[in-house]
């Protein structure tokens, strides 16, 4: 899984369980999540990239989002 390369302060919250999760699990929870149940899947996409964004500028993730731009 390639998950299990990177560690951040979020997979080290998961222990062991970060391990036995497939990854499609994380994406199909975090879908859920980002849709409240899969009500507003309308959301999605653009609740998905800016709570990645969020991450990357805090430094949780080094991966930069879609469309995201340094500030020069």
């Amino acid at each position: 899984m390639h998950l299990k390369a990177k560690r951040n302060e979020y997979a080290s919250a998961l222990g062991p369980l970060l391990d036995k999760t497939p990854k499609a699990v994380f994406a199909a929870v975090a879908v859920s999540l980002l849709t409240s149940g899969g009500d507003h899947w309308e959301l999605l996409g653009k609740r998905f990239i800016d709570e990645w964004h969020t991450l990357y500028v805090n430094g949780v993730v080094p991966q930069r989002p879609p469309g995201h731009r340094e500030k020069s």
